[in-house]
Protein backbone atom coordinates (compact mmCIF):
# COMPACT_ATOMS: atom_id res chain seq x y z
CA UNK A 1 0.00 0.00 0.00
CA UNK A 2 1.33 3.42 -0.96
CA UNK A 3 0.31 4.65 2.52
CA UNK A 4 3.58 3.20 3.82
CA UNK A 5 5.61 5.16 1.28
CA UNK A 6 3.76 8.38 2.19
CA UNK A 7 2.24 8.68 -1.28
CA UNK A 8 -1.00 9.75 0.34
CA UNK A 9 -2.91 11.02 -2.74
CA UNK A 10 -2.40 7.67 -4.49
CA UNK A 11 -3.36 5.80 -1.32
CA UNK A 12 -6.51 7.89 -0.91
CA UNK A 13 -7.55 7.24 -4.50
CA UNK A 14 -6.96 3.49 -4.20
CA UNK A 15 -8.79 3.23 -0.88
CA UNK A 16 -11.74 5.26 -2.09
CA UNK A 17 -12.13 2.89 -5.04
CA UNK A 18 -11.86 -0.12 -2.74
CA UNK A 19 -14.38 1.28 -0.25
CA UNK A 20 -16.88 1.95 -3.03
CA UNK A 21 -17.19 -1.84 -3.32
CA UNK A 22 -16.68 -2.65 0.39
CA UNK A 23 -18.39 0.22 2.26
CA UNK A 24 -18.63 -1.65 5.58
CA UNK A 25 -15.03 -2.91 5.67
CA UNK A 26 -13.75 -1.03 8.72
CA UNK A 27 -10.04 -1.71 8.26
CA UNK A 28 -10.12 -0.03 4.88
CA UNK A 29 -12.14 2.84 6.34
CA UNK A 30 -9.51 3.33 9.05
CA UNK A 31 -6.67 3.26 6.53
CA UNK A 32 -8.47 5.88 4.48
CA UNK A 33 -8.75 8.07 7.56
CA UNK A 34 -5.03 7.71 8.26
CA UNK A 35 -4.29 8.60 4.65
CA UNK A 36 -6.33 11.78 5.05
CA UNK A 37 -4.26 12.62 8.16
CA UNK A 38 -1.05 12.02 6.22
CA UNK A 39 -2.28 14.26 3.42
CA UNK A 40 -3.23 16.93 5.99
CA UNK A 41 -6.88 16.70 4.92
CA UNK A 42 -8.04 16.93 8.52
CA UNK A 43 -11.70 17.71 7.90
CA UNK A 44 -11.95 14.66 5.66
CA UNK A 45 -10.20 12.57 8.35
CA UNK A 46 -12.63 13.83 11.00
CA UNK A 47 -15.62 12.97 8.84
CA UNK A 48 -14.15 9.60 7.89
CA UNK A 49 -13.72 8.71 11.56
CA UNK A 50 -17.33 9.66 12.26
CA UNK A 51 -18.45 7.42 9.40
CA UNK A 52 -16.65 4.51 11.09
CA UNK A 53 -18.17 5.34 14.49
CA UNK A 54 -21.62 5.30 12.88
CA UNK A 55 -20.84 1.95 11.25
CA UNK A 56 -19.77 -0.25 14.18
CA UNK A 57 -19.80 -0.76 17.93
CA UNK A 58 -16.75 -3.03 17.98
CA UNK A 59 -14.68 -1.75 20.93
CA UNK A 60 -11.29 -1.96 19.22
CA UNK A 61 -12.51 -0.27 16.06
CA UNK A 62 -14.32 2.41 18.07
CA UNK A 63 -11.12 3.22 19.97
CA UNK A 64 -9.10 3.46 16.75
CA UNK A 65 -11.72 5.65 15.09
CA UNK A 66 -11.95 7.86 18.18
CA UNK A 67 -8.18 8.21 18.21
CA UNK A 68 -8.25 9.09 14.50
CA UNK A 69 -10.99 11.67 15.03
CA UNK A 70 -9.18 13.07 18.07
CA UNK A 71 -6.02 13.56 16.03
CA UNK A 72 -7.97 15.24 13.24
CA UNK A 73 -9.73 17.58 15.69
CA UNK A 74 -6.41 18.38 17.34
CA UNK A 75 -4.95 19.37 13.98
CA UNK A 76 -8.06 21.47 13.33
CA UNK A 77 -7.37 23.20 16.70
CA UNK A 78 -10.69 22.04 18.15
CA UNK A 79 -8.86 21.13 21.34
CA UNK A 80 -11.85 20.68 23.66
CA UNK A 81 -13.56 18.23 21.31
CA UNK A 82 -10.30 16.35 20.77
CA UNK A 83 -9.73 16.12 24.53
CA UNK A 84 -13.18 14.60 25.08
CA UNK A 85 -12.33 11.80 22.65
CA UNK A 86 -8.76 11.18 23.77
CA UNK A 87 -9.08 11.23 27.58
CA UNK A 88 -11.19 8.02 27.82
CA UNK A 89 -8.65 6.18 25.65
CA UNK A 90 -5.77 7.41 27.81
CA UNK A 91 -7.50 6.39 31.05
CA UNK A 92 -7.99 2.72 30.15
CA UNK A 93 -5.23 0.20 29.46
CA UNK A 94 -5.49 -0.63 25.77
CA UNK A 95 -3.38 -0.87 22.61
CA UNK A 96 -4.04 2.77 21.73
CA UNK A 97 -3.44 4.33 25.15
CA UNK A 98 0.13 5.37 24.41
CA UNK A 99 -0.82 7.26 21.25
CA UNK A 100 -3.58 9.01 23.23
CA UNK A 101 -0.99 10.06 25.84
CA UNK A 102 1.19 11.53 23.11
CA UNK A 103 -1.65 13.45 21.44
CA UNK A 104 -2.89 14.75 24.79
CA UNK A 105 0.63 15.90 25.63
CA UNK A 106 0.68 17.98 22.48
CA UNK A 107 -2.88 19.19 23.08
CA UNK A 108 -2.21 20.41 26.63
CA UNK A 109 0.99 22.05 25.45
CA UNK A 110 -1.02 23.98 22.85
CA UNK A 111 -3.50 24.99 25.58
CA UNK A 112 -0.64 26.23 27.80
CA UNK A 113 -1.25 23.57 30.47
CA UNK A 114 2.40 22.62 30.84
CA UNK A 115 2.10 20.37 33.89
CA UNK A 116 -0.56 18.24 32.20
CA UNK A 117 1.36 18.32 28.94
CA UNK A 118 4.46 16.96 30.61
CA UNK A 119 2.57 14.28 32.56
CA UNK A 120 0.96 12.98 29.36
CA UNK A 121 4.19 13.12 27.39
CA UNK A 122 6.04 11.40 30.24
CA UNK A 123 3.45 8.62 30.20
CA UNK A 124 3.97 8.28 26.45
CA UNK A 125 7.73 8.13 27.04
CA UNK A 126 7.35 5.39 29.65
CA UNK A 127 5.27 3.52 27.09
CA UNK A 128 8.17 3.86 24.60
CA UNK A 129 6.42 6.19 22.17
CA UNK A 130 9.18 6.97 19.70
CA UNK A 131 8.39 10.70 19.52
CA UNK A 132 7.86 11.42 23.22
CA UNK A 133 11.48 11.97 24.29
CA UNK A 134 12.34 14.28 21.35
CA UNK A 135 9.18 16.29 22.09
CA UNK A 136 10.08 16.66 25.78
CA UNK A 137 13.67 17.66 25.02
CA UNK A 138 12.68 20.28 22.46
CA UNK A 139 9.17 21.54 23.11
CA UNK A 140 8.93 21.18 26.91
CA UNK A 141 12.56 21.60 27.90
CA UNK A 142 12.28 25.02 29.56
CA UNK A 143 9.45 23.76 31.78
CA UNK A 144 11.31 20.54 32.65
CA UNK A 145 14.60 22.32 33.36
CA UNK A 146 12.81 24.60 35.82
CA UNK A 147 11.35 21.52 37.54
CA UNK A 148 14.85 20.07 37.83
CA UNK A 149 16.31 23.27 39.25
CA UNK A 150 13.52 23.58 41.83
CA UNK A 151 13.85 19.95 42.91
CA UNK A 152 17.55 20.37 43.60
CA UNK A 153 16.84 23.53 45.59
CA UNK A 154 14.13 21.74 47.60
CA UNK A 155 16.60 19.00 48.52
CA UNK A 156 19.48 21.34 49.39
CA UNK A 157 19.57 20.39 53.09
CA UNK A 158 19.81 16.66 52.33
CA UNK A 159 22.47 17.30 49.69
CA UNK A 160 24.59 19.16 52.22
CA UNK A 161 24.04 16.47 54.85
CA UNK A 162 25.13 13.51 52.69
CA UNK A 163 27.91 15.22 50.74
CA UNK A 164 30.62 13.75 52.97
CA UNK A 165 29.01 10.33 53.47
CA UNK A 166 31.53 7.50 52.83
CA UNK A 167 29.31 5.77 50.26
CA UNK A 168 28.89 9.00 48.30
CA UNK A 169 32.60 9.71 48.38
CA UNK A 170 33.31 6.16 47.19
CA UNK A 171 30.90 6.28 44.26
CA UNK A 172 31.02 9.85 42.99
CA UNK A 173 34.24 9.72 40.97
CA UNK A 174 33.29 6.92 38.60
CA UNK A 175 30.74 6.16 35.94
CA UNK A 176 29.00 2.92 36.91
CA UNK A 177 28.49 0.70 33.86
CA UNK A 178 26.32 -2.40 33.59
CA UNK A 179 28.06 -5.68 34.37
CA UNK A 180 25.32 -8.20 35.20
CA UNK A 181 21.71 -8.71 36.24
CA UNK A 182 20.79 -11.24 38.90
CA UNK A 183 17.20 -12.26 39.63
CA UNK A 184 15.36 -15.23 41.04
CA UNK A 185 12.80 -14.72 38.25
CA UNK A 186 15.38 -15.58 35.58
CA UNK A 187 14.90 -19.22 36.53
CA UNK A 188 11.54 -19.07 34.77
CA UNK A 189 13.21 -18.42 31.39
CA UNK A 190 15.33 -20.48 29.02
CA UNK A 191 18.99 -19.54 28.40
CA UNK A 192 18.23 -17.65 25.20
CA UNK A 193 15.54 -15.59 26.92
CA UNK A 194 17.87 -14.85 29.84
CA UNK A 195 20.56 -13.69 27.41
CA UNK A 196 18.04 -11.40 25.69
CA UNK A 197 16.91 -9.92 29.02
CA UNK A 198 20.49 -9.21 30.05
CA UNK A 199 21.33 -7.81 26.63
CA UNK A 200 18.42 -5.36 26.93
CA UNK A 201 20.04 -4.01 30.12
CA UNK A 202 23.56 -3.76 28.70
CA UNK A 203 23.51 0.02 28.21
CA UNK A 204 22.28 0.76 31.75
CA UNK A 205 24.61 3.35 33.27
CA UNK A 206 24.61 5.19 36.60
CA UNK A 207 26.20 8.56 37.31
CA UNK A 208 26.16 9.60 40.97
CA UNK A 209 27.23 12.96 42.32
CA UNK A 210 26.84 14.76 45.61
CA UNK A 211 23.76 16.51 44.22
CA UNK A 212 22.01 13.68 42.46
CA UNK A 213 22.15 10.88 39.94
CA UNK A 214 21.50 10.17 36.27
CA UNK A 215 20.44 6.71 35.14
CA UNK A 216 20.49 5.69 31.49
CA UNK A 217 18.09 2.79 31.07
CA UNK A 218 16.67 1.58 27.78
CA UNK A 219 15.49 4.58 25.79
CA UNK A 220 15.51 7.21 28.54
CA UNK A 221 17.72 9.06 31.00
CA UNK A 222 16.18 9.87 34.38
CA UNK A 223 17.69 12.55 36.61
CA UNK A 224 17.38 12.38 40.38
CA UNK A 225 18.33 14.04 43.59
CA UNK A 226 18.42 11.74 46.62
CA UNK A 227 18.40 11.27 50.38
CA UNK A 228 20.30 8.66 52.36
CA UNK A 229 17.73 6.93 54.55
CA UNK A 230 20.27 4.58 56.17
CA UNK A 231 23.95 4.26 55.54
CA UNK A 232 27.06 2.33 56.47
CA UNK A 233 30.64 2.60 55.27
CA UNK A 234 30.01 0.83 51.98
CA UNK A 235 26.23 0.58 51.67
CA UNK A 236 23.10 2.68 51.91
CA UNK A 237 19.35 2.68 51.53
CA UNK A 238 18.74 5.59 49.18
CA UNK A 239 15.57 7.42 48.23
CA UNK A 240 16.06 8.51 44.62
CA UNK A 241 13.78 11.50 43.98
CA UNK A 242 13.18 12.19 40.26
CA UNK A 243 13.89 15.81 39.45
CA UNK A 244 10.65 15.96 37.45
CA UNK A 245 8.56 15.23 40.58
CA UNK A 246 7.65 11.68 39.60
CA UNK A 247 7.33 9.09 42.43
CA UNK A 248 10.37 8.45 44.64
CA UNK A 249 12.23 5.14 44.25
CA UNK A 250 13.95 3.45 47.20
CA UNK A 251 17.14 1.61 46.28
CA UNK A 252 19.72 -0.43 48.18
CA UNK A 253 23.31 0.29 47.11
CA UNK A 254 26.25 -1.89 48.15
CA UNK A 255 29.87 -1.32 47.18
CA UNK A 256 31.35 -4.83 47.27
CA UNK A 257 34.83 -5.91 48.28
CA UNK A 258 35.46 -6.71 44.62
CA UNK A 259 34.82 -3.08 43.71
CA UNK A 260 31.49 -3.64 41.96
CA UNK A 261 28.31 -1.81 42.88
CA UNK A 262 25.02 -3.63 43.43
CA UNK A 263 21.76 -1.76 42.90
CA UNK A 264 18.49 -3.30 44.07
CA UNK A 265 14.95 -1.90 43.97
CA UNK A 266 13.14 -5.20 44.47
CA UNK A 267 13.90 -8.15 46.72
CA UNK A 268 15.73 -10.84 44.78
CA UNK A 269 16.68 -8.56 41.86
CA UNK A 270 20.12 -6.96 41.60
CA UNK A 271 21.85 -4.91 38.93
CA UNK A 272 25.63 -5.18 39.14
CA UNK A 273 27.76 -2.26 37.94
CA UNK A 274 31.49 -1.83 37.47
CA UNK A 275 33.46 1.40 37.70
CA UNK A 276 34.47 3.19 34.52
CA UNK A 277 36.43 6.41 34.22
CA UNK A 278 34.34 9.26 32.75
CA UNK A 279 36.89 9.67 29.98
CA UNK A 280 36.62 5.96 29.10
CA UNK A 281 32.86 5.90 28.62
CA UNK A 282 32.14 4.16 25.26
CA UNK A 283 31.07 6.38 22.41
CA UNK A 284 27.80 4.44 22.09
CA UNK A 285 26.88 5.22 25.69
CA UNK A 286 27.86 8.86 25.25
CA UNK A 287 25.60 9.00 22.21
CA UNK A 288 22.65 7.62 24.19
CA UNK A 289 23.12 10.23 26.93
CA UNK A 290 23.15 12.93 24.28
CA UNK A 291 20.03 11.48 22.66
CA UNK A 292 17.95 11.17 25.83
CA UNK A 293 18.98 14.21 27.89
CA UNK A 294 20.66 17.57 27.42
CA UNK A 295 24.00 18.98 28.50
CA UNK A 296 22.20 21.80 30.32
CA UNK A 297 20.22 19.33 32.43
CA UNK A 298 23.05 16.92 33.15
CA UNK A 299 25.35 19.75 34.21
CA UNK A 300 22.92 20.59 37.03
CA UNK A 301 24.21 17.51 38.86
CA UNK A 302 27.86 18.63 38.69
CA UNK A 303 30.64 16.17 39.46
CA UNK A 304 31.00 13.15 37.21
CA UNK A 305 27.84 14.10 35.29
CA UNK A 306 29.48 17.37 34.23
CA UNK A 307 32.63 15.45 33.31
CA UNK A 308 30.58 13.24 30.99
CA UNK A 309 29.16 16.34 29.31
CA UNK A 310 32.71 17.63 28.84
CA UNK A 311 33.38 14.60 26.61
CA UNK A 312 30.62 15.73 24.22
CA UNK A 313 32.49 18.83 23.06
Amino acid sequence: MTLHTEDYPTAINALQQYMANEPEETEGQLLLGKAYIGAQQYEAARDQAQKILDLTQDDGVVKRASLLQGEALFQLEDYDAAEQLLVPIAKAVNLYQNEAFYLLGQLYHKKGKLKRAYRMMKAAQIGHHKNATPYILTQLHDYVHELYTNSLADNAAAIEAHATAPIVQALKSSVWSYKDFQSQKLGDFNPEQVANIKDSLSTTTLLLTEKGAAILSGDSVTLYTYQLDRQKESSAIVSFIPLDKMPTEQVKLILTAAGTLTYSKEKGEVLVFEATAPTALPDAIQALFQQYTTAKDLQLLGGVAAQVVDQWT
